[in-house]
């Protein structure tokens, strides 16, 4: 037989759950949006990019790949070397991304990129030479 007190707590455990889903229904029914799926656009009418879509996300995640690092751990003010990147690899990932993004860096930028350029630097660069968000 089932004890008292643990269906007792599975009673509560369910009844919480129906009352946070019918709280986030109510919140998301009084902004005007479908509960269902994400606004698709900020109050002043910009539309959103899925993170993961972003020329930024894209690069932090190559970055990681390369350096063997976690994405999240990326910052924009972080210089290559500061993540652990050698000379070999600030050359590598800029490779990386040509493939990734199907662009060609020019070879003025070529010459700017260093293990002691920081990912906002690689990043302009890399909308400079046609990066797109997807």
């Amino acid at each position: 037989m089932i004890d008292a007190g643990f269906f007792l707590l599975c009673v509560i455990l369910i009844f919480t759950a129906v009352v946070l889903v019918r709280k986030h229904y109510r919140r998301m029914q009084e902004r005007g949006q479908d509960a269902d799926k994400p606004p698709d656009r900020t109050p002043d009418n910009t539309v959103l990019i899925p993170d993961a879509l972003t020329v930024g996300s894209r690069l932090r995640n190559i970055i990681a790949d390369q350096l063997g690092i976690d994405a999240w751990e990326i910052r924009d003010e972080d210089t290559l070397s500061a993540l652990g990147a050698d000379k070999l690899d600030a050359y590598e990932v800029p490779m990386e991304c040509e493939y990734e993004f199907s662009i060609k860096i020019a070879d003025a930028a070529w010459k700017r990129i260093s293990d002691r350029m920081t990912v906002a630097e690689l990043e302009a660069i890399l909308k400079e030479s046609g990066a797109k968000d997807l």
